[in-house]
């Protein structure tokens, strides 16, 4: 079950990132206000991110760009999900990518535009990401 923490003051990137490793089994995420998103890793969530940050990473190395993140567990509300999807697009964010491996959906927002896509195999993550297709259908199958 993901719980919501709403410390003083939010942790910088850096003391973020130490959370992280401190936490092996759990999942933290800064949120647009500050607050704290914490949830427990499962060996199916932890697969798919393995499978997903292998190639972002591949692809990362290749052209030396970024960031990229986010799966969404079962204990996330799509509504939750779309909302943080739009606040990242507001930020800036050229390419949004939401997978729902429970759902099995995935959304996608270029230049704030959004698509449901539905269930698909892979993803073709042009002009923003050079070169890279996301296989979809690796990181459903875990």
């Amino acid at each position: 079950m993901a719980v919501t923490f709403r410390p003083i003051t939010p942790p910088d990137d850096d003391e973020l990132m130490l959370l992280h490793e401190l936490n092996p089994g759990y999942t933290v995420e800064r949120l647009p206000d500050g607050a704290l998103l914490v949830s427990p890793n499962g060996a199916s969530g932890g697969m798919r991110n393995v499978e997903m940050s292998f190639q972002l990473r591949s692809w990362e190395r290749r052209v030396r760009c970024g960031p990229a993140f986010e799966i969404v567990s079962r204990t996330d509300l799509r509504e939750a999900q779309l909302a943080k999807c739009g606040a990242y697009v507001r930020n800036g964010s050229a390419l949004v990518v939401l997978i729902d491996p429970y759902r099995r959906r995935v959304d996608s927002w270029r230049d704030g535009v959004h698509v449901a896509l539905g269930e698909i195999a892979e993803l073709d993550c042009e002009p923003v990401m050079p070169g890279f297709v996301l296989d979809v259908s690796s990181i459903l199958e875990m």
